[in-house]
C-alpha cells in the first residue's frame, strides 16, 4: 500500500486542475463492470476493475480523480476506454503495468476538449483500429509522463502510437516504440480536428522502430499545428 500511496503522491504532483476529487483504487485486472467502487483505507474508493473506476471517474463531475493501478496486465475487452476530462491514471512503472486493447480495439481515448488528462507509469499496448490512433487517440488535453506506447496500429489512419487531433498533447519521459500507421506519423500524429489545431509537445522521450507513410516517429500536418520537442532520442 505504502508504494500505491507513493504512485498516487507522484502524480498528484503532475500538472492537474486546480481542485482535487476522488482517488480510486484498482485491485482487479478483469475487464469487468457492475460493481460499484467501495470506501477503503487511506480516502481510496477500491475498485474491481480499471474500466469502473473510469466510469465512476467519468461520471463523477470532479475537477480531477486519480486511478492507481498496481502492476499487472489489464486487457481490454470492451473496447477503448474514454476519458470525458480530469482524469488521471498512474502506474508503479511501465514495465510491470500494462493496459492492452488486445490487438482488438484502441486502448485510451480522450473526448474532444476534455481537459487535465494524465497517464504515467503505465504502458499502452496493442491497441488497433481502422482509422486514427492506433493506441491513443486524444482530442482534448493529455499529458503522458514516462509511459511506453508499444505495438499500436492504425489501419487506413494516421498515429499508430497516438493521433493528437486537435488536442493538447504532451509526452515526457516516454518511449514511443514498434508502431504504425498507413499514413502519417507511426509513432505519433499530429493534426487538425476540423478548425481544431493541434499542440504537441514532447521532451527527453525515446521513439523507435515505428513505421508510417511519412513521418515514421512523428508526422503532422495542416496549417497552424504546432510540434516542440527537446533531446528526442532516436
Amino acid at each position: 500500500m505504502r508504494r500505491l500511496l507513493t504512485v498516487a503522491l507522484a502524480f498528484l504532483l503532475l500538472p492537474a486542475a486546480p481542485a482535487l476529487g476522488a482517488n480510486y483504487l484498482v485491485t482487479g485486472t478483469a475487464d469487468v463492470t457492475g460493481t460499484p467502487c467501495t470506501p477503503g483505507a487511506n480516502g481510496f474508493l477500491t475498485c474491481t476493475s480499471l474500466r469502473q473506476a473510469v466510469n465512476e471517474a467519468n461520471a463523477s463531475g470532479d475537477a480531477q480523480d486519480a486511478i492507481v493501478l498496481s502492476q499487472g496486465t489489464y486487457t481490454l475487452t470492451q473496447g477503448e476506454l474514454l476519458l470525458t476530462g480530469g482524469i488521471g491514471i498512474a502506474g508503479p512503472g511501465a514495465r510491470g503495468t500494462v493496459i492492452s486493447g488486445n490487438h482488438a480495439s484502441r486502448v485510451i481515448r480522450v473526448a474532444a476538449d476534455a481537459q487535465t488528462n494524465v497517464v504515467a507509469g503505465v504502458t499502452l499496448a496493442a491497441g488497433s483500429v481502422t482509422g486514427d490512433g492506433g493506441n491513443v487517440l486524444n482530442e482534448g488535453q493529455l499529458s503522458l509522463s514516462q509511459v511506453a506506447i508499444t505495438d499500436g496500429n492504425a489501419n487506413n489512419g494516421s498515429g499508430g502510437g497516438i493521433a493528437n487531433n486537435g488536442g493538447q498533447l504532451l509526452v515526457l519521459q516516454s518511449l514511443i516504440a514498434s508502431n504504425d500507421a498507413t499514413f502519417t506519423g507511426g509513432g505519433i500524429s499530429n493534426a487538425l480536428r476540423g478548425p481544431t489545431t493541434a499542440t504537441l509537445a514532447v521532451n527527453d522521450s525515446t521513439f523507435t522502430g515505428n513505421d508510417g507513410s511519412t513521418g515514421n516517429a512523428i508526422g503532422t500536418g495542416g496549417s497552424g499545428n504546432t510540434v516542440l520537442s527537446s533531446t528526442l532520442g532516436s
